[in-house]
């Protein structure tokens, strides 16, 4: 078609006529050097070559025809390799290199304020080439690359690279059949909707998405939904203005025509169409340009007469085409400094199916001008707003909340006003019968502990203390261990001196006071603290800050929540820890071996071994439920802090109300028989009076039985030592 419009022109090239030899190369580098030479060595002697399509079959004809003095313009060869003007001195091209799209790619990212983005390309220098050349320009203005992958013919770890990474703006840059492969892999992956921008190089064939290439498992429906949204970036081939070009056609002019020619076959790259016109055209104006020149000058000679030894006049053919300009059918044409086309561009939006053009780029046009969108077609986002290039991370502190603290300060709270209500009981009532004979000093230290342990359910991070939850930690370790070792030293103590007293072979008397006792427990008590003195001198705790796995907000899944969680710890905290619990647990298998040694001593208000046996059982299991709690639940303070503070004040609570509620009913018993037994005298029933005796017959039976048992001991101890050798 150019070749016609080109010949029957009069003003170009008068007196000549251009004509044309053509050769298929179908994009292999191989054969384009084959023909290349083969016209090269048939008469007539060429004076131009005009193409290729392909960037590799340009580099290789280029490398050679340069020393044939053979000026090269190409109608495709993107590659940015093909701008080394020492390399391929005598070679032009019709459109820019893919590397001019890195400003694009920076004016797009700007446009709509994403600072961060990733990049898929396949492993090819002309994917490369721009990638490397856009790195470079993200990092001078500003913006962030989250992860540049790179694959060769499978993208499934990249695009799960591309996942990890939480990528959201992507560029690719890729051939149309392995774009198939990465949205298939983004399909599968999720990669596509409201929350990911792609965009792909825009030189594929038309519906290239529906073309059945049978090289992954998705459906093309598939592949079709992942692309919906997806922006292609590429040369304009065809004018989008009605304008007339250099031949008196507009681009439907063109179009119509050119279907005719064709009879409507899609032949392959049938898009760029009009780019391989204009090349006709630039070629027959620079040629008329130089045998102009050639005429003006007088020098006797013209285009006919070149060589493939001119270097002169192939000097002259590249100055002339360096300045030619004119509309063409893809719009306005100029080649730059480096001989490449300087053309516009356009960003096209796949819509419901098809591409839309939704805004070009002129780089000729002043900067504030350049980008332009067209509002009768706007780019539609499929969230209904721009996405964000990352979601948000808020860091969260994580404290246990207010109204979970306030549960357990309150049952803490009840806990101690109940060992309070035992103090006082224990006080008013200490000269009373039951209550003097289980040692009140004692009952006082147990209450004291159960209320220490009690306390260490105050000392958490709420967010809204404003003290130190380093201070709060090492108090809690403090007043649980300490309040442990009172209530259950005291206790087992006691418990003590009751087996000394009952298994007492010798029948010798024994006085074991509570002074004895108390050193005890205070003994106790000092092994834990020089336990928990030593772990703060040698190795104190330090707070440390753990992040928790990220989740996204149930409002809004661009934004993510990192909880942080504030822990106490130390190098070797693990065996301090493990020393307390070593401690802890002797002290409760202490505490077992006397109450089952004391199970047969019957004075109620001397033996607490029934009593005791509840309360190891309750502490054991809740003590172990809570030790693993505790370890796997020491990044979750919420959880952890509820549960173990619950087994704390159930377990101390059923301690202290196991110990103290059966001797409150005794002592009450008790006292119901002397008020009974004193207000004998002045009730007249016979009834009354038969009851008292009875209760006295029933006291002289019991103490008899005792003395029995105590004469039966003295007979056989007797006997053993008669028989004993002198």
């Amino acid at each position: 078609m150019a070749l016609e419009d080109v010949n029957n022109r009069s003003d170009i090239l008068p007196n000549h006529r251009i004509n044309l030899l053509w050769g298929d190369t179908k994009c292999k580098p191989g054969r384009g050097v084959n023909i290349m030479y083969e016209f090269l060595f048939r008469p007539p002697v060429k004076i131009m070559i005009l193409g290729d399509g392909c960037s590799f079959v340009c580099e290789a004809t280029n490398e050679s025809s340069f020393f044939w003095n053979m000026v090269q313009l190409a109608y495709g060869c993107a590659a940015p390799t093909l701008s080394d003007r020492k390399k391929f001195p005598l070679f032009f091209r019709m459109p820019a290199p893919d590397t001019k799209e890195v400003p694009i790619r920076i004016k797009f990212m700007q446009e709509f304020r994403w600072r961060k983005v990733a990049t898929l390309h396949q492993a090819f220098p002309i994917f490369s080439a721009v990638t490397d050349a856009f790195i470079d320009e993200l990092k001078e203005s500003n913006i962030t690359l989250i992860t540049s992958e790179i694959f060769k013919d499978n993208p499934k770890i990249q695009m799960e690279n591309l996942k990890k990474h939480d990528a959201r703006i992507i560029f690719g840059g890729f051939y149309q059949r392995e774009a198939h492969k990465v949205f298939c892999e983004a399909y599968k992956l999720g990669m596509y909707g409201r929350k990911y921008v792609w965009m792909t190089p825009g030189w594929f064939d038309d519906g290239w998405w529906k073309i059945p290439y049978n090289n992954t498992d998705c459906t093309l429906e598939e592949i079709a939904t992942a692309l919906e949204g997806h922006f292609e970036l590429s040369a304009i081939f065809i004018n989008i203005r009605e304008e007339e070009s250099i031949s008196g056609m507009k681009p439907a002019d063109f179009l119509e025509r050119f279907s005719r020619v064709t009879n409507g076959t899609k032949y392959f790259a049938h898009h760029m169409a009009g780019m391989g016109y204009d090349a006709m055209w630039s070629v027959a104006l620079a040629l008329n340009a130089t045998q102009a020149f050639l005429q003006d000058e007088g020098k006797g000679r013209g285009i006919e007469d070149f060589s493939y030894n001119d270097t002169e006049m192939a000097h002259l053919i590249v100055q002339k085409m360096s300045n030619t300009t004119f509309m063409g059918i893809k719009g306005w044409h100029q080649f730059d400094h480096n001989q490449n086309g300087i053309e516009r561009r356009k960003i096209s939006q796949l819509q419901d199916g098809r591409m839309v053009i939704t805004g070009t780029y002129t780089p000729y046009l002043i900067e504030s001008k350049r980008l332009e969108w067209f509002d009768d077609l706007p780019i539609i986002w499929q969230g209904g707003k721009v996405p964000v290039d990352a979601s948000t991370t808020y860091l969260v502190k994580d404290t246990v909340p207010i109204g979970l603290y306030i549960v357990m300060t309150l049952l803490a709270s009840g806990g101690i006003l109940c060992a309070l209500f035992f103090l006082t009981y224990n006080f008013l009532h200490r000269q009373d019968k039951v209550i003097k004979m289980s040692s009140p000093r004692i009952n006082n230290l147990i209450l004291f502990g159960c209320i220490l342990t009690f306390t260490s359910t105050f000392f958490s991070d709420t967010g809204f203390s404003q003290g130190n939850l380093l201070i709060y930690c090492k108090v809690s370790n403090f007043t649980l261990t300490c309040g442990f070792a009172l209530a259950f030293g005291a206790l087992f103590v006691k418990t003590w001196r009751v087996h000394r007293i009952f298994t007492n072979k010798n029948n010798t008397k024994r006085i074991i006071k509570d002074a004895q006792l108390l050193m005890m427990v205070m003994a106790l008590l000092f092994v834990d603290l020089v336990v928990l003195v030593t772990w703060e001198i040698v190795d104190p705790q330090q707070l440390l800050i753990h992040n928790l796995p990220p989740q996204p907000s149930s409002e809004n899944d661009d934004i993510i929540i990192q909880k942080q969680v504030q822990i106490c710890e130390s190098k070797y905290q693990i065996y301090f820890v493990g020393a307390i619990y070593v401690i802890q647990g002797l002290l409760l298998i202490f505490g077992a071996f006397l109450a089952w040694e004391t199970k047969k001593v019957k004075v109620d208000a001397l033996n607490d071994s029934q009593q005791i046996a509840v309360c190891i059982y309750n502490v054991t299991v809740l003590s172990i439920v809570g030790v693993v709690l505790a370890w796997i639940l020491k990044q979750q303070p919420v959880v952890s802090y509820g549960l173990i503070s619950a087994f704390v004040i159930f377990a101390t609570f059923i301690t202290q109300c196991t110990i103290f509620i059966p001797k409150m009913l005794k002592r009450n018993v008790v006292e119901q028989d002397k008020t009974v037994s004193t207000t004998l005298p002045t009730v007249d029933t016979s009834d009354v009076d038969n009851k008292a005796l009875a209760q006295y017959k029933a006291r002289v039976q019991e103490l008899e039985a005792r003395i029995a048992l105590l004469q039966e001991r003295v007979d056989k101890h007797e006997e053993s030592q008669a028989d004993a050798p002198v």
